[in-house]
């Protein structure tokens, strides 16, 4: 029996079972704090059922190194009795090789839903520190409908800052293969993946990465630029260092131009 959906079964079965886990907020190492109270509850329960029901299963089957440990460490360390199997795997077509390029429409793409741990509000916000050092490129968001109280704080943010933000909402596969080949780069802020599936695509379609300094990214690709997904001034300056246009350091004072700072002028 296998178990796609990531949960082992409710009831013991005769047949073995193995579990595909694509899910790693299913493993309880996140603080769901930030996600609405409707799918907190949803993924509280998933949990219990992962942590209560994992007697019943005989092997795990995961798609990144990184992955396999986060499940070592949710099973309580190494253990001879648990099978974990690393077996990375894709559409045919995400890893299909880019077709005729249709010119650059974007800075920047972000493929992802509103979901709290693929990290909007941070990226957003870095758009925001941008605009105020006077940069404004622009960035597509692949929002969907169920979206929508996430899409009115950016929209708000939007106007407030002149960002040069685009909604393109929920697209097709062959619309978002087509949206990396418009892009400069993907920019990936998420804070937790199993796999990070665009990460392969946009790099089998030639576009660059911009990306969290996390193991998920490394286990599947190697961005251009990284950063911590929980700063968003470490996001900015990232998106600078892509642009050429990175941020300067600032340089220590001396002793006397303290003190000329001070108004202690022939101190």
């Amino acid at each position: 029996m296998l178990c796609f959906h990531g949960l082992p079964p409710l009831f013991a079965s005769a047949a073995q079972v193995e579990v595909f886990v694509q899910n790693r907020l299913h493993l309880g190492q996140m603080s769901l704090d930030s996600f609405s109270w409707r799918t907190r509850q949803r993924l509280l329960f998933e949990q219990a059922v992962c942590r209560l029901r994992r007697h019943l299963v005989h092997g795990y089957w995961v798609q990144t190194p990184s992955m396999a440990k986060a499940l070592q460490q949710w099973w309580g360390g190494a253990s001879a009795d648990l099978s974990v199997r690393v077996l990375p795997f894709v559409p045919a077509s995400a890893a299909k090789a880019p077709a005729e390029g249709s010119g650059r429409r974007y800075d920047f793409v972000y493929v992802a839903d509103g979901e709290a741990h693929k990290n909007h509000r941070r990226l957003v916000e870095a758009w925001a520190l941008l605009a105020e050092q006077g940069f404004r490129p622009t960035l597509a968001l692949t929002l969907s409908a169920r979206d929508q109280a996430l899409g009115q704080w950016i929209e708000t943010q939007r106007q407030a800052h002149g960002l040069q933000l685009h909604q393109l909402g929920s697209m097709a596969h062959a619309q978002v293969l087509q949206l990396y080949r418009q892009a400069g780069a993907l920019i990936f802020p998420s804070l937790s993946e199993s796999f990070g599936l665009p990460l392969l695509e946009a790099k089998a379609q030639g576009c660059a990465i911009v990306a969290s300094e996390l193991d998920f990214v490394r286990d599947v690709c190697e961005p251009v630029e990284t950063f911590d997904p929980q700063s968003p001034v470490s996001i900015a300056r990232a998106v600078r260092r892509f642009l050429q246009q990175p941020e300067h350091p600032a340089a220590p004072a001396d002793a006397a131009s303290f003190l000329r700072a001070l108004g202690c002028v022939g101190a």
